[in-house]
């Protein structure tokens, strides 16, 4: 049996402020806010247990909000995520060496979260930019994770 633990804290800020995406000659104020696709935490649990023939895993990870835009005005919100998977290893039987059994079971909460930013903007809503010029917005893009998913394998070395 074997448990394990991680932690992460992130501190990234963005140390300047960016040009407008939109192509204005203006700036968006971005110095000091917290850099896009960087969760403040990620946490993780799991546990394991093998005794040569019967195996499982279970892990848990829980990452935070990340902003989805250099400006902080548009996030995804934390989310957790469990797996479990279970197996059996069975002796040697005729050419097989080691055939397995394994069922993998992936989001088993079915949480259906929006997981990844695919494109970060520097100003998802109208903004004014440093030297006062109105700065349009331009919305950024999402990809939701995967939803509940099982998979059974059988597998063998020969």
């Amino acid at each position: 049996l074997r448990p394990y633990v991680s932690a992460e804290y992130l501190h990234a800020v963005t140390d300047s402020n960016l040009a407008a995406s939109s192509g204005s000659p203006d700036l968006v104020h971005t110095k000091g806010k917290i850099a896009p696709q960087a969760p403040e935490w990620q946490v993780g649990f799991g546990l394991d247990y093998d005794d040569g023939h019967r195996f499982g895993s279970f892990n848990l990870k829980y990452i935070a909000r990340q902003y989805s835009s250099f400006n902080n005005d548009e996030s995804i919100p934390g989310y957790v995520r469990m797996n479990i998977a279970v197996g059996y290893r069975f002796n040697n039987f005729g050419i097989m060496h080691n055939p397995t059994l394994r069922l993998n079971l992936q989001n088993i909460s079915g949480s259906k979260d929006l997981t990844w930013i695919s494109s970060v903007k520097t100003n998802p809503s109208t903004v004014t930019g440093i030297y006062g010029t109105t700065i349009t917005g331009s919305a950024p893009t999402y990809s939701i994770g995967s939803p509940f998913s099982h998979l059974a394998t059988f597998s063998s070395g020969f």
